[in-house]
This record gives structure tokens, C-alpha cells and sequence, in this order.
């Protein structure tokens, strides 16, 4: 059950993401402030107690994307501006080795 609300989670998160990214790139702040404000409201109704904020979104993104999305779609989806910028945030969610070696030890 909690994996299927945090999937929900990820999917809502990567969709606001995707709103901000039709807003003009002056009001970004500001977008992102109102949508980080309108995320803390869902949490709450939810009764959610993490802290969901639009970083959220970045980083649920990133683990998803994992090794299933090239590098380089990857950069430009980021905005980074270095490759290196991208493996190195990318880096911090590619997990499969040890995801492997869990399954062959739990089983799942």
C-alpha cells in the first residue's frame, strides 16, 4: 500500500513538474512557491508528514528515470548545462546493484 501511494506520489509530483515547466522562467519562483504552498496543503488533507516540496518531484524523477532514460534526454529534461552535472545528480539514484542484491537476499 505505501508503495502504491508513494508511486501516486511520484506520478502527481512529475506532473507538476511538467506545469512548471509551461510557466514563464521569470515567475518560476513564484510558481514554484504557490505549487511547493499547494503541495503542503495536499500533504497535510493526506496526512502525509514528510515535507513535500517541488524538489520532491526533481529528485522522484531522477529515481524513476534511473538507467531507463539516456543520459543525455536526461541533461537536457534537467537543464544542466555540463553532462557531468547529470551523471553526478543521477549518480545518487542508480541503484541497481544493490537493489539485486537485496532481491537475491529478501527474495522479492
Amino acid at each position: 500500500m505505501e508503495f502504491e501511494a508513494t508511486a501516486n506520489l511520484s506520478r502527481f509530483c512529475l506532473g507538476l513538474t511538467a506545469l512548471s515547466e509551461i510557466i514563464d522562467i521569470d515567475s518560476v519562483n513564484t510558481a514554484t512557491s504557490k505549487l511547493n504552498k499547494v503541495l503542503k496543503s495536499i500533504a497535510t488533507q493526506a496526512n502525509i508528514d514528510k515535507n513535500l516540496v517541488m524538489h520532491n518531484a526533481r529528485n522522484s524523477f531522477g529515481n524513476i528515470a534511473g538507467d531507463k532514460i539516456p543520459i543525455h534526454t536526461l541533461q537536457k529534461l534537467y537543464r544542466h548545462s555540463s553532462i557531468i552535472t547529470t551523471a553526478n545528480y543521477q549518480q545518487s539514484f542508480t541503484n541497481k546493484d544493490t537493489d539485486d542484491a537485496i532481491d537475491k537476499v529478501v527474495g522479492f
